[in-house]
């Protein structure tokens, strides 16, 4: 004869595991999807600096725009380490770079593979 309080412990053992496994789920979802924003993030404040520079021939640097680019690409590098390391390591120096533009010549940036089309493509093969 088969005893139903077994069969409802291993039950109540599976549906707990199964919550602990969805949710596991959900917060890789959510943390990829923080990683996504603050990507975004960064680069859509990168093209309006880029493009208000571009508009205006007397508009000159912008030295809080450009601190507030560094930190933004650092906190898309930090989010996106463990879901695309060559990604993350990019936003990182593209965040270095924005510490210090002066000292980054095309041939580093190109090697860096940090322009902002370059890595706006890469970006949107993640969604």
């Amino acid at each position: 004869m088969v005893d139903f309080t077994i069969i409802a412990g291993i039950l109540t053992q599976l549906r707990e595991w199964y919550s602990v496994f969805k949710g596991g789920a959900n917060r890789k979802d959510d943390r990829y999807t923080e990683a996504l924003k603050s990507l975004f993030s960064a680069l859509t404040e990168t093209k309006v600096y880029l493009a208000r520079l571009a508009r205006s021939e007397k508009q000159k640097r912008d030295y809080n725009t450009e601190a507030k680019l560094a930190q933004l690409w650092t906190i898309a590098s930090v989010a996106l380490r463990t879901f695309d390391n060559d990604l993350a390591e990019r936003c990182f120096n593209k965040g270095n770079y924005w510490t210090n533009p002066d000292t980054w010549t095309r041939a580093d940036i190109e090697k860096a593979r940090i322009q902002i089309d370059a890595v706006l493509n890469d970006a949107k093969a993640l969604l």
